[in-house]
């Protein structure tokens, strides 16, 4: 596996604010996408109506990850991830409790070794990825760090 300079986990609000989002990567960048960041996207598309912004918006982000070859697709693996549910929800029955967002938050968790910063504009997934560890930044302060050609390391 190559050497990357660091690891950006995105959430969903990401690609819908702004498609291009992973155009701005150099090849020293690693993008994980967690399976439910697509299947959030195509949720979306399938329930927007033709033309709308968000069915435009959508379809875009879905393409341009297609072409991406910094990508790599990390889905939800019950045995392995549900330890990262457990230190993210607290103990009791944590599968009545999940939302999309905490398994994108257990991709950074199970990566953390990697320190990857999550990228989302969603408050609330902002502070449970402080709680357990992990950097978060809004889409804007990615995108000023990464027009800037701000390094990031390990």
């Amino acid at each position: 596996m190559p050497e990357f300079s660091s690891v950006f986990i995105f959430d969903t609000n990401a690609f819908i604010n702004r498609p291009d989002v992973l155009d701005l990567l150099d090849s020293s960048i690693l993008c994980v996408l967690p399976g439910t960041v697509i299947d959030e996207l195509a949720k979306k598309r399938a329930y927007a109506e033709d033309g709308s912004t968000m069915a435009t918006r959508t379809e875009d982000a879905l393409g341009r990850i297609a072409s991406q070859p910094n990508i790599v697709l990390a889905d939800f693996r019950e045995t392995e991830d549900m330890a990262a549910l457990r230190e993210l929800l607290g103990d009791g029955e944590v599968e009545s409790r999940v939302v999309n967002d905490d398994i994108i938050l257990v991709a950074a968790i199970r990566l953390r070794h990697l320190k990857p910063v999550l990228v989302t504009n969603d408050g609330d997934m902002r502070l449970k990825a402080a709680r357990v560890g992990i950097t978060s930044w809004r889409l804007q302060e990615y995108l000023r760090r990464i027009e800037k050609k701000e390094t990031f390391p390990l």
